[in-house]
C-alpha cells in the first residue's frame, strides 16, 4: 500500500468565497452557461448502471454539489452534502441556487452530459469522463484530491494576506489595449458568432511539436503566440495585448493537490507581446515575455477580483492552447467534442477568441469572432496569415544556423 491520500475522502461541505473566475462570471455572464459533451455508447445502455455511475460521480466530486446563494454581502458558494437528486432528466436546466450542477439526458445509445460552467473546466471533463466510465463498469473511483471549496478558501486567504501583492508592479506596467480595425460596429453577441478553422498538415504538426521546441527551448504555446502576435501586430500596427487562458491549477500551497479535483480553475490574464521581425529573435522574445508572467498568471484574477487592486485590463483578443485530444479506443463510449450552451443574447467577452488544439495528429486553430464586428473574409485572412507564420517558423527552425538560449534557460 502507498501513502494514505491527504485529502478528505467524504463529502466536503460548508461555505467558501467565490474564486476569481466565478466572480468574473457573476459580474459579466448570463445565467445560462453550461458545458456539455455527447457520449456515444458502443452497446445498449444499462440504465440502472448509468444511474449508479452518475450518482457515484456526483457524490465523489464536491463541486457538482455547489449551491450559489445571494447574501447581503454578495454571493457565496456552499458545498452541500449528498442528497437524492434526479441526475437523469428529460432536458437540461440548471438552478445555481439549489443545484445539482450536473445533469444528463439519455436518448438511445447517446448520452448528453451537461455541467454548469461554475463547476467545471477542460481538465475537469477529463476526470469526470474517466470516472463515469470507471463507475459504469462497476469499478472504484480514484481517491479524491483537495476539494474546490477548500481551494477557494485558501486562495482568498492568501490574496487577503498580501500573497500576490508582489505582482502588482507587473500588471500595472502593461501597456493599454490597442483597438482592432473593424468591418462593422456590432453587436457582439453569442448569437452573432462565426468560426473559421484552419489546419497544418500532419508533417507540419509533427515538426511544430517535435522539432521546433528544441531549437530555442520553447513550448508550443510560445510558438503559437509568436505567430499570433506577429499577425495581430501587422493588422493593428501596434504591439498586441491579449488575454491568455491557463489551467489555473498552480502549485501555490503545501498540502494542496488539485490533480483529480473537479471545478472551474481557469485563470485568465493579460499579456503584452512584442514580436521582433526576425523569427529567431521573435521566438526568444515571446518566450521570455511569457516566462516573466508571475506565477503563470494566476495572481491577476486574485488581485483584480478578490482584493480589487490590479488594474482592469480587458483585451479584445483571447488565446488558449488546449493540447492534444484523442479518444481512447475500447472504452464503453466515444466522446464527442466539448461544447458550450450559452444564452444567445449574451455579449461576447472578446471580439476574437483563438483556440489551438491537436486532434487526429494535426494542429487546428479555430478563430471565433463577432460577425457584427468582423466579416468572415477578414478572419479567414488573419487565420491564413497565422498558418503562414507558423510555416515560416518551422522553416526557420529547420535551418542549420537557427537556435539559441535565453536568460530563463539559466535560472538564478
Amino acid at each position: 500500500g502507498g501513502a494514505e491520500p491527504r485529502a478528505e475522502q467524504g463529502p466536503v461541505t460548508g461555505t467558501a468565497p467565490l474564486t476569481p473566475i466565478q466572480r468574473w462570471y457573476f459580474a459579466t455572464q448570463p445565467d445560462r452557461f453550461d458545458q456539455r459533451v455527447v457520449l456515444e455508447f458502443a452497446d445498449d445502455v444499462d440504465e440502472p448502471a448509468l444511474r449508479r455511475a452518475l450518482a457515484a460521480v456526483w457524490a465523489h466530486h464536491d463541486a457538482l454539489r455547489l449551491r450559489f446563494e445571494q447574501t447581503p454581502r454578495g454571493r457565496v458558494q456552499h458545498g452541500e452534502p449528498v442528497w437524492p437528486a434526479e441526475l437523469l432528466a428529460d432536458d437540461v436546466t440548471f438552478d445555481v441556487e439549489h443545484g445539482p450542477l450536473l445533469t444528463a439526458v439519455l436518448d438511445g445509445r447517446r448520452l448528453l452530459l451537461a455541467v454548469h460552467h461554475l463547476a467545471v473546466d477542460g481538465v475537469s471533463w477529463r476526470i469526470l469522463l474517466e470516472d463515469l466510465e470507471t463507475a459504469y463498469r462497476g469499478g472504484e473511483l480514484a481517491p479524491k484530491t483537495t476539494s474546490y471549496v477548500q481551494w477557494a478558501r485558501r486562495l482568498a486567504g492568501h490574496a487577503a494576506a498580501g500573497g500576490f501583492d508582489d505582482e502588482l508592479a507587473h500588471w500595472q506596467a502593461l501597456p493599454p489595449v490597442p483597438p482592432l480595425p473593424a468591418d462593422g460596429d456590432g453587436p457582439a453577441t453569442i448569437d452573432g458568432t462565426g468560426e473559421v478553422t484552419v489546419r497544418l498538415t500532419e508533417d507540419e504538426t509533427r515538426a511544430l511539436l517535435r522539432d521546433v521546441p528544441d531549437v530555442y527551448r520553447t513550448q508550443v504555446n510560445d510558438v503559437l503566440l509568436a505567430a499570433l502576435g506577429r499577425v495581430l501586430h501587422d493588422w493593428t500596427g501596434q504591439a498586441p495585448v491579449i488575454d491568455l487562458e491557463g489551467h489555473g491549477r498552480e502549485d501555490l500551497f503545501d498540502g494542496v493537490d488539485l490533480s483529480r479535483t473537479v471545478g472551474w480553475f481557469t485563470s485568465v490574464f493579460p499579456v503584452a507581446l512584442d514580436v521582433p521581425e526576425d523569427w529567431g529573435e521573435a521566438l526568444k522574445a515571446v518566450k521570455e515575455q511569457l516566462r516573466a508572467v508571475p506565477r503563470r498568471g494566476i495572481g491577476y484574477g486574485a488581485l483584480r477580483y478578490l482584493t480589487g487592486t490590479a488594474p482592469d485590463i480587458d483585451p479584445l483578443v483571447s488565446f488558449n492552447y488546449l493540447g492534444r485530444f484523442d479518444d481512447a479506443d475500447g472504452g464503453a463510449f466515444q466522446t464527442g467534442p466539448l461544447d458550450a450552451d450559452v444564452d444567445p443574447e449574451a455579449p461576447r467577452t472578446h471580439a476574437l477568441d483563438v483556440v489551438g488544439r491537436v486532434t487526429g495528429g494535426t494542429l487546428e486553430v479555430a478563430w471565433s469572432h463577432a460577425t457584427g464586428l468582423h466579416d468572415r473574409g477578414t478572419v479567414e485572412a488573419l487565420a491564413g496569415r497565422m498558418l503562414a507564420a507558423l510555416r515560416e517558423i518551422i522553416a526557420h527552425c529547420a535551418a542549420p544556423d537557427a537556435g539559441g538560449r535565453t536568460p530563463s534557460d539559466f535560472p538564478l
